[in-house]
């Protein structure tokens, strides 16, 4: 078992190290460039038929007299809702790391 460990490299090392990777293989940055164009000038994949049900059923329930506090809380969800189903692009999580990718500090 290797006892040595290596020194934490600080924010500015970080950054040039990897700087000096790129240099050495500038092919590296298609990737990420790639995808941010893809997703810039791509389709866009709306979530909105899923919405659409889902606002239909935020009411309240049958028979019941609201509060004027639970019906503007009922006609803001429906419009946080519609207004997500017509902005959100589900392709946009593939700019995202996956939750389990992180590495712990060790």
């Amino acid at each position: 078992m290797n006892s040595e460990t290596t020194p934490k490299l600080s924010v500015i090392e970080s950054i040039a190290a990897g700087f000096r990777v790129l240099a050495r293989a500038p092919w590296l940055i298609l990737v990420p460039v790639l995808l941010d164009v893809a997703l810039w000038l791509g389709p866009q994949l709306s979530v909105q038929p899923l919405m659409t049900p889902l606002v239909a059923a935020v009411q309240a329930p049958p028979g019941t007299t609201l509060t004027s506090e639970y019906q503007e809380a009922l006609d803001a969800s429906r419009q946080l809702l519609t207004q997500f189903g017509d902005q959100y692009n589900l392709l946009s999580v593939l700019a995202q790391r996956p939750a389990g990718d992180a590495q712990p500090d060790q």
